[in-house]
């Protein structure tokens, strides 16, 4: 997340992957990659990380990271990526907060007024209730 470890005070996710590989793997299905194709894909992405992509985990990126506080904020029924993954960053991480909605969906938590004006006062130092 920070190679070059620069203080954040508060970042805000809405929604998160945790294992990046999972990212990949979806793209690779959305669009049909054929084998061939996603090795070339995945040494371009090793080389530019640093790390094979298998290694790369948003819980572990925040732990190395120099942040003061995450707020995480998602739909309890995402059906693009599970919520499992907020469970695992929040777990791992003591400054976050995790927020979940409910019906708000994945692409609509962009245009919903109550996720956007909490992320602005949260970024802003605020805190927001849960």
């Amino acid at each position: 997340i920070d190679k070059y470890n620069l203080p954040t005070k508060n970042l805000v996710f809405l929604t998160s992957p945790n294992q990046v590989e999972e990212i990949f793997t979806d793209f690779k299905s959305m669009v049909g990659l054929n084998k061939k194709a996603y090795s070339k894909l995945m040494s371009i992405v090793t080389r530019k990380l640093g790390e094979k992509i298998e290694h790369v985990a948003v819980e572990d990126q925040l732990v190395r990271s120099n942040f003061d506080r995450l707020l995480l904020m998602r739909d309890e029924e995402d059906a693009i990526i599970p919520i499992k993954n907020a469970h695992s960053i929040s777990r791992k991480n003591e400054n976050v907060q995790l927020i979940t909605f409910k019906n708000v969906g994945h692409y609509r938590m962009l245009w919903t007024d109550e996720i956007s004006s909490r992320a602005v006062s949260f970024a802003l130092g605020k805190e927001v209730p849960g």
